[in-house]
């Protein structure tokens, strides 16, 4: 802000002084259900007699007492020669379409009674930036001029919306911002420099306190001295209207018109109120002073022909311990950091006095008195004198004004400070007035428009030099704000030099500094006498702070699972300045920083959750695309057929004892809900059968030496098949010799060379022979033995020695010959067996990862950050669960005939311990080293120990192969490869599993086939989204 600048703007608004000013009440004819013609010409004379203007009618759209009141309303003000002026509300009940405004315009736009600006009908708004251009057609059909409420956009944005069709703005921000500040005008310069020579109507209001939770209203701003702080504010400010907020928005506590009964408080119960903070509490006291703020707005002056004093007060300290509603002081929805009420209002007494020359005033609370100074006295005496007394005294309240020892006038409060109502705190305040006698007229000693700013303020660091700067009438509205007018002061003054902004002082010091300075005034700390490079700051420092960083607060939830979606949301929030306090903990503030237009995705979720926080909160996540499910989603969802309702909530503490009672009221749930209840009923069936499993592994040691002879026995019948079969698979690794001369080992070099599997192995008419074996594909040799369950490991080449049958065995004596076999195939005698307990052991590593997959699916579901199908997700872990479950039903069953086995039950028992690896072998088979590989060679064994049409022969033509579902579902749940829990991939892994066919399915373990038709119940059964 440069000081030429600054200088303008105020010839600028001098020359406004005097201009055809306006003072509108901001009406709800929400609020009129009951009235009638004659009570709508009550209220125009109580307004009239304030000197307000015209009543800017609130309408929400479809309202059903619009049409019969507008009419009373016309009607009434045309007999009391009133004015009045629409505001359509677009937040209320849903935007207008501009035909319904055109009808409202056609029928009353010219009626007498209508304000008009420069021969056009005034027209407003509450919000509704969205339909800006709606009213590019209205104003071409219906000429008016045009000045709407905008806030929600700001200044600058809304002045330029539909190509700048807004003739003039009105701001909707009457109250403070910011706990440590009053009330400031910042943002109304925010309006002036934006709308250039266009008008700005300045809202005027006496306090703010709501607790509406049906409509998602409860906060309060501070107020104690904002009433008589904005009229002096619309001095310096100097708009061409201004517009009180409210004559009778009971619900907002700002209301300066009187209660009219039961019926007109209609929006507490509406709003679902904890209790009705408005009945009895009359606020038309706060109109007793208008007439002469309205007067020294209009024409620079007033008159006083009687002295009086106001007091306002809240009914209960601090200390009463009351229920505070929750109410908070400051509201996220503005993007405020959100404190606790007691942030925004003081305890104590208020009051201001009407006088005609200086007074003093004394404050009695409960016998207690006190004698405060004033807070603000007007130059020359004359005009509206503002005090307080902060104190936690409680009982009847009191304040005396008195001049020269007589009492001038007093107000008595009938509601004493103390109890709670009805156990609440009520943060709106009673309000008392009290009459002196008359006077003869007194006015102040100077016209507003000739005198000059002789005192004034700032916020921060700005208001040590708007101190100095404003009593030499120089207080730019952009930086200070002036508090008191008077004759020009320092005129006799030289002034010096000007200065410049000093070190890390931005351009907005320019100003301030060049005059401060020149008066000899320069403190260091903001200006010096050199100028320096300017340095333009992006942020105005008149900004408030918003939060920019902040978590969930783990007190709002009493789940995981809604933590978790708390946190996202929180975590979104907070970084951009919406930050509830009920929902979340702001950890940092600055200057506020918002999303990229371009991530707006326009989603509005209507879920109502409990705290107001919450859901405001997801109305502003979800419309940026962060929108969790569990605390953001519509209960006017629609399910497609099958829904016997329309929404289905999900109750997420219900617990489901089994997958066949969750597959019952499947159709009665959405499918993320019926997938997240599934899976915690898997992760509990996991958890059992773990149990078991502990239970179970000690008696499985006892079928151990079965197991392990029996493999030992297996290893050498399944080596015999390899070499002895003609023509059979050794010919391919190795090379045979054989010498018939002899047993020999060193008449290699005489042999020669013959098949390994044919004829020539076999006994022929020589009785003594010598036979080698040259292992030249010791690879493919090792892979035969692993087809056929042999570990290469178990293997070692060795001499075998045989003694052939007789030759002729009918003869007396036998003929026996004698064979040697070098590097023949043999099992080891000291071959290691792995135990399939540690097998099934190893693969409890696995399970951890599935328990993990398992809670955080849930969690994903829960949270609504899972973006694939939730069904999918529940289906494909459903597998790895099924065969841990099968896993130890083979061990229960190994562990009851393991004590009992004989040979006939014998190939029975290492079927199943052979099926108990298998059904684990994808969680264990991936985890690198032997027990997996050893794994594989036991499940191969089926086919040496000819276990045809056994349940392990059959799966384990499933398991074996990589790219069946069930290994692929287990490498996913490990992230093998990096592969995950992605959309895509749980994606691939059903459609794999939805191509298991007929055979495949039935060759799975008995808990597979015993629970998968729950899950596909669960699957098919729960309700589809539209």
């Amino acid at each position: 802000m440069r000081i030429i600048t600054f200088i303008l703007y105020s010839i600028t608004l001098l020359a406004c002084h005097g201009d055809a000013k306006a003072v509108f009440a901001h009406f709800m004819v929400g609020n009129t259900a009951s009235y009638n013609q004659a009570l709508w010409e009550t209220e125009m004379e109580l307004a009239k007699a304030s000197r307000i203007d015209a009543f800017a009618l609130n309408i929400a759209r479809g309202e059903k007492m619009n049409a019969d009141q507008i009419k009373n309303a016309f009607a009434a003000a045309r007999v009391k020669n009133f004015k009045l002026l629409f505001s359509f509300d677009y937040a209320g009940r849903g935007p207008w379409p501009a035909g319904e405004v055109l009808d409202l315009l056609r029928q009353y736009a010219g009626d007498s009674a209508h304000f008009m600006h420069n021969g056009l009908p005034l027209v407003s708004t509450f919000e509704g930036p969205d339909q800006a251009s709606d009213w590019i057609s209205i104003k071409a059909q219906v000429p008016c001029f045009f000045v709407p409420d905008w806030s929600s956009k700001g200044a600058e944005p809304a002045s330029k919306l539909a190509n700048g069709v807004a003739d003039g703005l009105f701001n909707w921000a009457a109250w403070p911002n910011h706990p440590n500040w009053s009330k400031d005008t910042y943002i109304d310069a925010s309006y002036r420099r934006a709308l250039g020579n266009k008008p700005y109507m300045m809202p005027v209001s006496p306090w703010f306190y709501t607790n509406l939770p049906k409509y998602d209203k409860n906060w309060l701003w501070r107020g104690e001295t904002l009433w008589f702080d904005r009229w002096a504010q619309a001095l310096h400010v100097q708009p061409e209207w201004i517009q009180i907020i409210s004559w009778n928005d009971y619900g907002e506590s700002h209301y300066i018109g009187p209660i009219r009964g039961d019926a007109s408080l209609v929006a507490l119960d509406d709003g679902k109120a904890p209790f009705n903070y408005v009945k009895g509490i009359e606020h038309g006291a706060w109109r007793a002073f208008l007439p002469y703020a309205i007067s020294l707005y209009k024409t620079g002056t007033g008159t006083i022909t009687q002295e009086g004093v106001m007091m306002w007060y809240r009914q209960q300290s601090v200390a009463s311990g009351c229920n505070d509603g929750g109410t908070t002081a400051y509201t996220a929805t503005h993007m405020q950091p959100e404190g606790k009420w007691t942030e925004g209002l003081k305890d104590g007494v208020f009051f201001a006095a009407q006088l005609g020359s200086n007074a003093t005033a004394e404050v009695t609370i409960g016998g207690q008195t006190f004698k405060p100074s004033w807070r603000f006295e007007p130059h020359g005496g004359v005009g509206i004198y503002t005090g307080f007394v902060h104190t936690s005294a409680l009982g009847a309240v009191r304040v005396d004004i008195r001049r020269n020892g007589g009492l001038v006038a007093s107000a008595t409060g009938a509601k004493p400070i103390g109890e709670c109502q009805e156990g609440y705190y009520n943060f709106n305040p009673v309000i008392y007035l009290g009459w002196g006698a008359s006077i003869a007229a007194r006015s102040p000693p100077i016209n507003i428009k000739d005198a000059t700013c002789i005192e004034g303020t700032g916020i921060g660091e700005f208001a040590d030099l708007c101190k100095y700067t404003c009593k030499y009438n120089y207080c730019p509205v952009e930086a200070c704000m002036c508090l008191k007018y008077g004759p020009l002061q320092g005129g006799n003054i030289v002034r010096g030099p000007p200065g410049y902004p000093a070190a890390n002082r931005d351009t907005n010091y320019d100003g301030l500094c060049a005059v401060a300075c020149s008066y000899e005034y320069c403190p260091p700390k903001y200006c010096g006498r050199v100028k320096l490079t300017p340095i333009v700051s992006s942020v105005s420092p008149f900004t408030p702070s918003s939060c920019t960083s902040g978590r969930a607060n783990p007190a709002a939830v009493s789940s995981e699972h809604a933590l978790r979606a708390l946190e996202q949301i929180c975590s979104f929030g907070c970084k951009h300045g919406y930050c509830p306090i009920d929902a979340c903990i702001c950890d940092k503030t600055g200057a506020l920083v918002l999303p990229k237009p371009d991530t707006f995705t326009g989603d509005k979720p209507d879920f109502g959750w409990s705290l107001i926080g919450i859901r405001l909160l997801c109305r502003y996540t979800c419309g940026w695309g962060v929108c969790p499910q569990l605390l953001c989603k519509s209960e006017d969802s629609f399910c497609a057929g099958g829904c016997a309702l329309s929404y289905r909530p999900c109750y997420y503490q219900t617990d489901y004892a089994s997958l066949e009672a969750l597959a019952g009221q499947a159709s009665n749930m959405e499918p993320d809900c019926a997938s997240y209840h599934g899976l915690n009923v898997l992760a509990n069936m996991l958890e059992g059968w773990e149990t078991e499993y502990e239970g179970v592994k000690s008696g499985y040691d006892d079928a151990w030496p079965t197991y392990e002879q029996y493999i030992r026995d297996a290893v050498e019948p399944a080596i015999s098949k390899i070499m002895t079969e003609k023509d059979g698979v050794a010919t391919k690794f190795f090379k045979c010799w054989r010498f018939d001369d002899g047993v020999n080992e060193n008449q290699k070099h005489r042999a020669r060379e013959i098949s390994c599997t044919g004829d020539d192995r076999f006994w022929g008419p020589q009785l003594f022979r010598s036979f080698w074996f040259d292992l030249i594909d010791a690879a493919g040799f090792n892979a035969t033995l692993e087809e056929a369950g042999v570990d290469p490991e178990w293997v070692t080449f060795d001499t075998v020695s045989t003694t052939p049958p007789c030759l002729s065995p009918g003869d007396q004596f036998c003929n026996r010959g004698f064979r040697a076999e070098y590097g023949y195939p043999v099992p080891r005698e000291n071959m290691v067996v792995p135990n399939p307990k540690d097998l099934v052991g190893k693969a409890f590593e696995g399970v951890n990862s599935l328990h993990e997959a398992l809670s955080s699916s849930s969690l994903d579901i829960g949270a609504d950050i899972w973006h694939g199908s939730p069904t999918e997700l529940f289906d494909v872990l459903a597998v790895p669960v099924f065969m841990v479950g099968d896993a130890i039903g083979s061990m229960k069953e190994i562990k009851d005939i393991a004590k009992k086995v004989n040979d006939a039950k014998k190939k029975d028992l290492i079927m199943l311990i052979i099926e108990s690896i298998l059904m684990v072998l994808p969680l264990v088979g991936v985890i690198v080293g032997q027990a997996g590989r050893a794994g594989l060679m036991a499940a191969r064994l089926v086919h040496a120990i000819e276990a045809g049409g056994s349940t392990a022969l059959t799966l384990k033509d499933v398991i074996e192969n990589p790219d069946s579902a069930p290994v692929a579902i287990a490498m996913m749940v490990l992230d093998v490869a990096g592969s995950g829990r992605s959309p895509d991939n749980v994606n691939q892994m059903s459609q794999m599993k939805s191509l298991m066919d007929a055979p495949t399915v039935n060759n799975m373990g008995k808990q597979f086939k015993l629970y998968n038709p729950h899950v596909n119940n669960i699957v098919s059964g729960a309700c589809k989204k539209n």
